[in-house]
């Protein structure tokens, strides 16, 4: 599914496939296997999103935000939060994906997604993070709105990739 996928990625699956493991078995308790809280912060978090069209210079960004307040509310540690940007990326209209997650601190952890155009890894560093050209993350601190006001700064100073 991702850019760095490789052959020899599907050959080391090939081989796991011939050892009779029960691949379903094993992706169903990673991808499809949340508890009922985690879908009722999935959906808050999907109904407070926002779609910027013209945001990265016409590119799109979509973000959201979940405090740590929503998840105490649900009981809900901090990585249940993860599953938010896997959805929030696909949004058709946005190159880019944002979730900031407040952790236990009441800082945000802000995690970005690149459909390959922009290279968030850039942006992260620029911003104390890191991470790669299509993921990447970094640590905010202040008002959410200020949090993301600096992702919409690096973002119009990140370099446009080919596709």
């Amino acid at each position: 599914k991702y850019a760095g996928t490789t052959p020899g990625t599907h050959e080391v699956a090939a081989r796991l496939l011939r050892t009779g493991m029960r691949h379903d078995l094993v992706a169903r308790h990673i991808y499809d296997d949340e508890p009922f809280a985690a879908l009722r912060l999935l959906g808050g978090a999907l109904d407070r999103s926002v779609l910027e069209a013209s945001a990265v210079g016409g590119l799109g960004l979509v973000w959201t935000a979940v405090s740590a307040a929503e998840r105490d509310a649900l009981g809900l540690p901090l990585d249940a939060v993860e599953r938010v940007i896997d959805v929030l990326r696909i949004a058709t209209e946005a190159e880019v994906a944002c979730v900031l997650k407040q952790d236990d601190t009441l800082a945000w952890r802000v995690s970005m997604r690149s459909k390959g155009r922009i290279d968030v890894s850039a942006v992260a560093m620029e911003l104390g993070g890191g991470g790669h050209r299509y993921a990447a993350g970094f640590t905010g601190h202040g008002e959410p709105d200020a949090v993301l006001a600096s992702v919409r700064d690096a973002l119009g100073s990140a370099p446009h990739l080919p596709e």
